[in-house]
């Protein structure tokens, strides 16, 4: 027998998992290229698992949290090291003008 909340988890993990989660990837990549909105499908697993526990109530654990920061973590330092050789190869540039 199926239970109500093995539906409700189905339906959440298709709404926001996948549904939400590679419609906002679409549409980050409408606005930057590629290599920069891979990183951050990354962070679907953690938006899961966070959702997961605000909505469902499920338990985290302390090794899924801590995979979650590490995750962050990757994206972020990845995301802030792209803007800082950006900035640089601008100020490059305009140093050859």
């Amino acid at each position: 027998m199926v239970s109500v909340q093995s539906i409700g988890a189905i339906i959440f993990l298709s709404l926001f998992a996948t549904i939400g989660g590679f419609l906002s990837y679409n549409f980050a990549l409408t606005r930057t290229t590629a290599s920069k909105a891979s990183v951050f499908i990354n962070g679907i697993p953690v938006v899961t698992a966070v959702g997961a526990w605000l909505i469902l109530s499920e338990r985290l654990s302390w090794l899924q949290i801590i995979g979650g920061i590490i995750v962050l973590s990757a994206v972020f330092i990845t995301s802030t090291s792209n803007i800082a050789k950006n900035t640089a190869e601008k100020k490059r540039l305009q140093l050859l003008d």
